[in-house]
Order: C-alpha cells, then structure tokens, then sequence
C-alpha cells in the first residue's frame, strides 16, 4: 500500500492548517509587541487558551525562524519610532549636566550615535575632547536632529 500523502507541514493538522496557524502566530507576535501592562489577557497560558491552543504551542511558535526575525524585526521598528526620541533626549540631559558622573560617556555616546560630524571635528577623536567640547558639538547634534525632525512634519 501507498504511503498517504500529508499534506499540511510539521506542526499543522487538519484541525489547526496553514492559514489558521499564521493568523495565530501572527496575533501572538502582536501580543508579544504589546507592553506586558497593556496585554489582554495579561498571561501566556489565558492568551494561548484565548486561541484554543496550548503554552507550549506559543513556545513551538517562539522557537520557529520566521517569527524570532519577524519578532525582532516589529520590535525593532517599535523601538526606533517610540522611543528613540526618548533616549536622545535621556542621554542628552546626562550628557549636558555638569554634575553626573556619566555626562562625559553620554556625550560620547551621542556624537558616536549619531554619526555626524563637521569639517572640524574630523582633526580630533571624541575621547580627546574636554567636557565643553563634548556638550557644545552633543548641543550642534541636537540642534541638527530638531531641524531635520521639523523639516518632515
């Protein structure tokens, strides 16, 4: 007799298919990119039986290629658009406040960031600078980031 041919892929059933798998998987990448205080329901195990699949069907899903990268992918995009800004502005107040003890790191790491540096800045490495030097060319980097961020809206 024949071997009969299968034909859904490791994972799948008659009763889960392909379609029905990624819309799965998609809705739980879209609960794990939402903030853990935000998620409804609030637990793995209540949003697994909230799709009539087990936890360890959401463990399988973590484990498979196409959704870690998909998974760090929208994160990533998250990240840049939410709270990028947020960190600018973080490390820029570090990096201007004469007193924290890590004003000197955050400017470096601002001007090391951003990637953008004028003629004159090209003669001298960042570790070189003095503290002013740092917070003036941290204050030109802002000032350029404000303006390209006006000339889009």
């Amino acid at each position: 007799m024949p071997a009969r041919h299968n034909p859904y892929k490791e994972g799948e059933s008659w009763k889960t298919g392909s379609g029905l798998k990624q819309e799965r998987m998609e809705a739980y990448l879209e609960w794990m990119l939402t903030p853990s205080s935000l998620r409804e329901p609030l637990s793995k195990t209540k949003f697994a039986e909230s799709l009539d699949i087990t936890y360890q069907t959401l463990l399988n899903y973590e484990r498979e290629k196409w959704f870690q990268s998909e998974l760090d992918r929208r994160a990533r995009g998250l990240f840049k658009a939410a709270r990028l800004q947020d960190v600018i502005d973080n490390m820029y107040e570090i990096a201007t406040s004469e007193s924290h003890k890590n004003a000197v790191s955050a400017a470096r790491l601002l001007l090391e960031w951003s990637g953008k540096k004028s003629a004159d800045e090209k003669d001298s490495s960042v570790e070189e600078l003095s503290l002013e030097d740092l917070l003036e060319r941290v204050n030109a980097f802002i000032d350029r980031e404000q303006e390209s961020a006006s000339v889009g809206d």
